[in-house]
């Protein structure tokens, strides 16, 4: 992607980077770079509190699930950690 916008980047910066024609070879836009998040903004648990198993009722197996945000959440943070431990 990087070789991509160093090569068409004139073209690529009018499809998705900024539309200010003045800057040259679009020193003024993100080029590639915006399409990869640096940061995810994350809601406080309180607004992602785990759920009781067996619908609330007390049961022999009954145990706490994370929420499916805190789920794919966690998902993420695993993938992230896995693909820069693959690129090193």
């Amino acid at each position: 992607m990087k070789r991509l916008w160093a090569k068409e980047g004139s073209l690529l910066n009018l499809l998705y980077g900024r539309f200010d024609t003045s800057c040259v070879n679009g020193a003024d836009s993100m080029g590639f770079e915006q399409f990869f998040m640096k940061t995810v903004i994350v809601p406080p648990t309180r607004f992602r509190p785990e759920s009781e198993g067996n619908m609330g009722t007390p049961s022999d197996g009954d145990r706490a699930y994370l929420h499916t945000h805190s789920a794919m959440l966690t998902k993420v943070i695993q993938c992230n950690i896995s693909l820069s431990e693959a690129l090193v």
